[in-house]
């Protein structure tokens, strides 16, 4: 068994743990977070001297790669798009699979997608990208997989319209505004089709 890397000292108080008290980290799914062990032994672990410095220069070299990445999407938002997908441990490919199946998306991961939609200049530059698609960053790769399906975004918002109806009403007020909606989709469309009386 490998020793434990000695890790650098952080000074603050430390928190006891309430047995009696509720905590988000108990919410979390076994394995749905997953990192680098390599990466936090070289970010937080104390090596003295020189190699010290040699894994600062690997960890500084695996940064500058991420920002070789042609960037597209802001910066932060794609940033905040990738932890997220590697923390949910999804693929561009599974992605891409769902929408082309028309398969849900899970809340999860479609709330905060919607929340990261592109504005009409990313989503343009997107669809003209014809590189190399291997140049673009994770981010960038979902998102230019979704736009390639027209009014991607649309339909995940009326999925997570259906989602939040279902969540917090009942099944009979959900009934009656599904109701509501499809009788103003007919009149409307009887409207369109219906030629207005001349006015002499």
């Amino acid at each position: 068994m490998l020793p434990k890397t000695k890790l650098k000292p952080f000074f603050w108080d430390k928190v006891l743990a309430n047995p009696d008290h509720s905590m988000v980290w108990l919410e979390i799914k076994a394995g749905l977070f997953q990192f680098n062990a390599e990466m936090m032994d070289s970010l937080f672990g104390y090596i003295p001297g020189d190699q010290g410095k040699d894994d600062r220069r690997k960890v500084s070299s695996s940064f500058d790669q991420t920002s070789q990445y042609i960037q597209i999407i802001d910066p932060k938002r794609s940033q905040n798009l990738a932890i997220l997908l590697e923390a949910l441990n999804v693929t561009t490919e599974e992605v891409y699979d769902a929408l082309e199946e028309g398969n849900e998306l899970p809340p999860e991961l479609r709330r905060p997608l919607l929340k990261m939609a592109p504005t009409t200049d990313e989503e343009l530059k997107l669809r003209v990208f014809a590189g190399d698609i291997s140049q673009l960053g994770p981010t960038e790769r979902l998102l230019k997989s979704m736009v390639a399906f027209p009014f991607a975004f649309k339909w995940m918002e009326a999925a997570n319209s259906d989602y939040l109806l279902d969540t917090f009403l009942s099944s009979e007020e959900v009934s009656s505004i599904k109701e509501s909606f499809a009788t103003l989709e007919v009149a409307s469309k009887e409207l369109r089709n219906s030629t207005l009386p001349e006015t002499s």
